[in-house]
């Protein structure tokens, strides 16, 4: 059997040659209402910003709606309040510190602390020859014991309302105010008591001649304790940094010293100089490089007696106020007049 094979072939329909071509469609152009919303919460603003973002058109109208700048939506862009609290006020005792302190007695607004007057002495003697005697006497010094204190009023609002608690911030201050009082008692304890050097010029000469002869001297005022501590106000700080040799190098250098006379820097207010152990002390008041801005002593010639630090809450019914306060006693005392030795300038 034979297969037919039929083909057909297909004609474009006619165009007639009269009808126009038809207009394109023009889309309209987008307009957009802003919804009626209500306020949102941070936390809805970035829930609705992300889903936006993902493509949500629903959130999309909620956040041009939201219209989200600074200026219209300043109830999404407050301030943070963080709990952080600045302040400049110095923290530490550098004179007590270098000193030392002892417990106070327990009660008491003075105490006595005996002391040789007359030593014995013990001679040659001959044969048969007679021993002379010296009688050792003896005496004491009267420590006098000072209290400090300090306080503040403070509505019950702020106390329990504040952020960060203003209390707590409070004993803090209240607390460097009592190191700095205390210190300074110290220093001016030291300057009535102490011994003035020999004069001296207020340079890095005059500081090496300084402790030089006066720490000798007060090793054998005091019957053999050293003159280790040297404190210092910030001008002599500044000037140990700068101190250079002949040749412009550093004489108190960190790294890899040329020369060794001790190791002074910026970053830190203890430092050896000379063999003593320098301190900074931001509560010596005297300015410049001049009598009592610099002391060495031997800690052994100093007491300082405290009793620990006590604080005190009060409530003032009437108004709702609180009455903050801090305090201690303290007592500083030259046991040895020689072992204070006090900078003396020309």
């Amino acid at each position: 059997m034979t297969e037919q094979v039929v083909t057909v072939e297909e004609t474009a329909p006619a165009v007639e040659a009269s009808s126009p071509a038809p207009a394109p469609i023009q889309a309209a152009a987008p307009i957009f209402t802003a919804p009626r919303i209500a306020g949102m919460t941070s936390g809805q603003y970035v829930y609705h910003s992300i889903q936006a973002a993902l493509g949500d058109l629903d959130s999309r109208q909620m956040i041009t709606a939201a219209n989200d700048s600074t200026t219209t939506n300043t109830g999404l862009t407050l301030p943070t309040h963080k709990q952080d609290f600045i302040t400049n006020t110095f923290t530490g005792r550098p004179m007590i510190e270098a000193v030392g302190t002892v417990p106070l007695v327990a009660d008491g607004m003075s105490y006595t602390i005996p002391r040789l007057g007359t030593a014995p002495t013990v001679a040659t003697v001959a044969e048969a020859g007679t021993t002379s005697a010296t009688g050792m006497t003896s005496d004491y010094i009267t420590a006098t014991i000072v209290k400090k204190s300090g306080m503040n009023t403070i509505s019950q609002e702020l106390l329990e309302r504040s952020a960060p608690n203003f209390g707590e911030k409070l004993m803090v201050e209240l607390k460097k105010a009592y190191a700095k009082d205390s210190d300074n008692y110290a220093i001016a304890q030291m300057t009535a008591g102490g011994t003035q050097s020999t004069i001296v010029a207020g340079t890095i000469a005059g500081l090496q001649s300084f402790i030089a002869t006066e720490g000798p001297a007060a090793y054998i005022a005091t019957g053999g304790d050293f003159a280790t501590e040297l404190v210092g106000s910030s001008a002599w700080w500044t000037l140990l940094i700068n101190a250079n040799d002949s040749g412009g190098r550093p004489l108190f250098p960190n790294l890899q010293p040329q020369n060794a006379p001790g190791q002074v820097s910026v970053g830190s207010t203890t430092a050896p100089v000379y063999g003593t152990n320098f301190r900074v002390d931001h509560n010596i008041a005297v300015a410049g490089l001049i009598d009592e801005s610099a002391f060495l002593f031997a800690p052994n010639a100093i007491e300082i007696a405290e009793s620990p630090l006590a604080s005190l809450q009060v409530n003032v019914l009437t108004t709702g106020e609180v009455q903050i306060s801090i305090h201690g006693y303290i007592s500083a005392t030259v046991l040895k007049a020689g072992g204070v030795r006090r900078f003396n300038i020309l």
